[in-house]
């Protein structure tokens, strides 16, 4: 008994703090995306271990698990990287929106003046 009520403890911490990480990462308009690329990402990780688990050893599968848990590092570094990349140009984006600075008011200035 004590297992299914620690197994259910660790699962519930688990599943929260993965949840927790899409949310902040993946803000609004990204977020029902996002959750269902993990709902899918989690169903077919289930598939081809339940395929595989008869035809494959235990250390095979053990070298598998560890070889696509070191690739999550350097994707989640891309990750931020390119997150924030996004956010420095929806900023610049936002202060040049709506205002125009000098050097744009001088340049349609000059082009309205040429023209006529």
């Amino acid at each position: 008994m004590i297992f299914y009520v620690m197994l259910g403890a660790l699962r519930g911490i688990v599943v929260a703090t993965n949840k927790a990480v899409f949310t902040d990462h993946f803000p609004e308009p990204w977020t029902e995306p996002a959750f269902a690329n993990m709902c899918l990402q989690a169903a077919l990780a289930e598939c081809v271990a339940f395929s595989f688990e008869q035809d494959v050893s235990r250390n095979v599968a053990g070298v598998a698990v560890v070889g696509l848990a070191v690739c999550i590092l350097p994707g989640y570094a891309a990750s931020r990287k390119i997150q924030e990349a996004a956010k420095r140009a929806e900023e610049d984006g936002s202060v040049s929106n709506g205002e125009e600075s000098d050097e744009d008011e001088e340049e349609s200035d000059a082009e309205g003046e040429g023209k006529a």
